[in-house]
């Protein structure tokens, strides 16, 4: 369960890395 957790967050902590990125990449084209 602890180790299925951690990967579940990371995934989704990866997820949120990705948006962050492509709205950074967004504003600076824009």
């Amino acid at each position: 369960l602890r180790v299925a957790r951690t990967v579940a967050d990371l995934e989704g902590s990866a997820e949120v890395a990705r948006r962050h990125v492509a709205e950074a990449l967004q504003f600076r084209g824009g």
